[in-house]
């Protein structure tokens, strides 16, 4: 039987580098602003994950949204972790407004309504884990 967490041939311990793979999106999901997100170890995960860190500065938000079926942006039938590092935010969770700090974390399933404000006088940091979007999904192995 093979352990699953095992991988079938050993992997390389691999660094990734703060300015590695960054990008900035404008006006997320309909939010105001900027946010800086860094990618880590894209598609480089044994598992279906996909692991960033954002830096939402003061005032700007990610706008309300889902990950359904027919997400117009592929990210469909996704789970999301946020976990916040530094700052403060709320989070627009459905109906609820939710305020986080430092240490505090969040799991949404796909269907519910998600956004983030930054409610604080610094940069809000989120480390943010999710499941792979499906197009991004290697082939199952035979």
């Amino acid at each position: 039987m093979v352990n699953r967490w095992q991988p079938e041939a050993p992997r390389p311990a691999r660094v990734q580098r703060r300015d590695d793979n960054v990008f900035v999106m404008d006006e997320v999901h309909g939010g105001v602003g900027p946010i800086t997100m860094r990618r880590y170890f894209e598609l480089g995960f044994k598992w279906p994950l996909e692991c960033e860190i954002w830096d939402i500065p003061v005032g700007v938000t990610e706008g309300p949204h889902v990950h359904d079926e027919v997400d117009p942006d592929g990210y469909v039938l996704i789970d999301e972790c946020y976990i916040v590092l530094d700052g403060q935010g709320r989070f627009l969770l459905a109906d609820e407004e939710i305020d986080l700090t430092p240490g505090d974390a969040i799991f949404i399933d796909p269907h519910t309504s998600r956004g983030i404000i930054n409610t604080g006088d610094s940069t809000l940091r989120i480390l943010l884990l999710s499941d792979l979007p499906v197009q991004a999904m290697p082939e199952a192995s035979n």
